[in-house]
């Protein structure tokens, strides 16, 4: 009999443990986030949602159609996290919208007619919007400028403008800064201060330290914060990773040597090393690394198989503006010395196979196309070749590296020469 009291209270405490964490998993159950949007702007059919990332890189997570100039999307972040998310309305390469979304929240977004865009939804959204307020006045700033900017001007006048020019953008970034420290919210406390430092066009140390005060103390313990923290600490190895796509292998090798050991030893530091070895193999007389891919008929290309004097090996996308204007250049070398041992190889970088297609009929790119269709941090030919930005190329004669990024009167003279 007490046996069976035993098993009896056994399946009653089973019973009540079960009935508790089924209750608190209920409890704990999360609502999704829902972005709606109202474009006044015409002509755009499609809408394509990206997920941001610490390191930069964004991944297509969604896309919908826009019906009478409306659209939504919905979705739930992995953790308790701030979600940070783009919207854009081409796929690929090109600026969008920027979302911060919490589990549950709902954000509404008007686009206006003439590019104004006015959100509405959570705190942290018009966080956001102060800052773009701010930030707005360095487009200001620019158009003041080119105004100000008199070809005629003696060096004492530009000397002047230069001066106005930087007190104006140092005034600018403190504001954008005391607007950042005061964000309650540490995600974006963080992904501000981290964007700022990232989209900066030079390493400057001043204007680093000035965005790292900026963050509040929760703001420094986010995966944003903290890399901030590591550009500061490691900087002089950030600083030449930085520069180091205007360097060639010597130049870049003398500097990493006068790296201390622990700015070689961190992440920054190593990645300049690695890039040293990689700029080693494309040196003047190297046979260039292996480049195998597909060919805009999905078929495996190896540049082994091209038997040609001279291979330009061309880096491009159709998204590239410059890119798109240096075909037409291409376009005539190759009219011109197809016939005596001439080669363009085109890689794109191009990720939708729609877009690279599109493009190579468009600029009449009647030479051999090729592309993995990967992103550039996922791409191995991408980093073995070193390509830092396009369009960029590799001059190969006889197999073997002879030149880099020749273009215009360079580039003519060199075929010139070589293919007389």
């Amino acid at each position: 009999m007490k046996e069976t009291n035993r098993k009896s209270n056994l399946i009653v405490i089973l019973g009540l443990v079960l009935f508790m964490s089924i209750s608190y998993s209920c409890s704990k159950t999360e609502k999704s986030w829902t972005i709606n949007v109202n474009i006044e702007v015409p002509g755009i059919t499609r809408a394509y949602l990206y997920k941001a990332s610490a390191d930069r890189s964004d991944s297509l997570i969604d896309s919908t159609n826009v019906s009478q100039h409306k659209f939504s999307f919905h979705g739930l972040n992995g953790s308790d996290s701030l979600g940070v998310y783009f919207i854009k309305f081409s796929k690929g390469h090109g600026s969008g919208l920027t979302c911060f979304v919490n589990n549950g929240d709902e954000i509404n977004i008007d686009i206006l007619e003439g590019g104004k865009v006015v959100y509405s939804g959570n705190d942290i959204q018009s966080d956001y919007s102060r800052y773009l307020q701010a930030k707005q006045q360095e487009v200001a700033l620019m158009q003041e400028l080119m105004t100000r900017m008199d070809p005629k001007a003696s060096k004492e006048e530009l000397e002047a403008v230069r001066k106005w020019y930087t007190d104006k953008t140092n005034a600018i970034n403190r504001e954008k800064a005391d607007i950042i420290s005061k964000i309650k919210d540490p995600e974006l406390n963080g992904y501000l201060a981290l964007e700022e430092i990232l989209i900066s066009s030079t390493a400057d140390k001043n204007k680093f330290e000035l965005y790292a005060n900026s963050l509040t103390d929760k703001g420094r313990e986010t995966t944003y914060g903290k890399k901030v923290l590591e550009i500061l600490q490691y900087f002089d190895a950030y600083d030449l990773l930085f520069n180091s796509v205007l360097m060639n292998y010597e130049e870049l090798h003398k500097k990493y040597e006068e790296l201390d050991k622990t700015d070689k030893k961190s992440k920054f530091g190593v990645e300049v090393y690695n890039k040293l070895a990689a700029l080693e193999a494309l040196n003047f007389g190297k046979v260039p690394p292996p480049l195998v891919a597909r060919t805009l008929e999905g078929k495996e290309f190896n540049l082994k198989q091209v038997k040609a004097k001279i291979i330009l090996l061309d880096f491009w996308a159709s998204w590239c503006g410059p890119c798109r204007k240096e075909n037409k250049h291409y376009v005539e070398l190759y009219n011109r010395f197809k016939d005596k041992s001439f080669e363009i190889v085109s890689y794109s970088l191009d990720t939708d196979p729609d877009s690279w297609k599109k493009a190579v009929k468009e600029d009449g790119l009647h030479w051999i196309n090729i592309s993995n269709l990967k992103k550039q941090k996922d791409d191995n030919i991408i980093k073995s070749y070193q390509i830092d930005a396009v369009p960029s190329n590799i001059i190969l004669k006889n197999g073997k590296v002879v030149g880099r990024n020749l273009f215009g009167y360079e580039l003519d003279d060199f075929l010139n020469s070589n293919l007389k």
